[in-house]
């Protein structure tokens, strides 16, 4: 951004509206790797969703270059909206609403997955825990069973009757 006047100049207005529209379309792609991602959950598909999390995580560094790129631009918003031509006010008020949209549906998405995970966690402990005690149940009853069955130490009657 430029200091020169109080008037942002056209190239500026030209870089924020690229940068605004290159963080909503990160956004976009983020919101289609979260609707990936809530299918992988729903399958069971651990690899293709460690995979997915790989390039979401590529994606949130990339929006955090851009918002670094946007943050000097942030530090006057006020200033910098009010100097835009009407038509690049409209257009930065789109893309901003529309990226918010995305943002909010995003972490909407995400919330519901990471119950859903943590939901699918409590399931897999109570299944191992309920693995653990019937491993139990059966060693107990193997060794009770073993002692059931084995022989007296010594036969009394015979003993007795010699």
């Amino acid at each position: 951004m430029t200091g020169d006047s109080n008037d942002i100049s056209i190239k500026d207005a030209q870089a924020l509206l690229d940068l605004v529209a290159q963080q909503r379309d990160l956004y976009q792609t983020l919101r289609l790797l979260s609707n990936q991602q809530n299918d992988y959950i729903t399958k069971g598909q651990t690899e293709k969703l460690l995979s997915l999390l790989t390039r979401r995580q590529t994606l949130l560094d990339e929006l955090r270059s851009v918002a670094e790129k946007i943050r000097p631009f942030r530090e006057s918003w006020d200033q910098v909206r009010a100097d835009l031509s009407e038509p690049n006010r409209l257009k930065l008020r789109a893309i901003l609403d529309e990226t918010d949209t995305l943002m909010r549906d995003i972490m909407e998405r995400d919330r519901s997955d990471g119950d859903r995970l943590k939901q699918a966690q409590s399931s897999a402990k109570a299944r191992m825990s309920r693995v653990g005690t019937a491993r139990h149940a059966v060693r107990a009853y193997q060794g009770n069973a073993g002692a059931a069955y084995a022989p007296p130490a010594s036969n009394s009657i015979t003993d007795s009757q010699g």
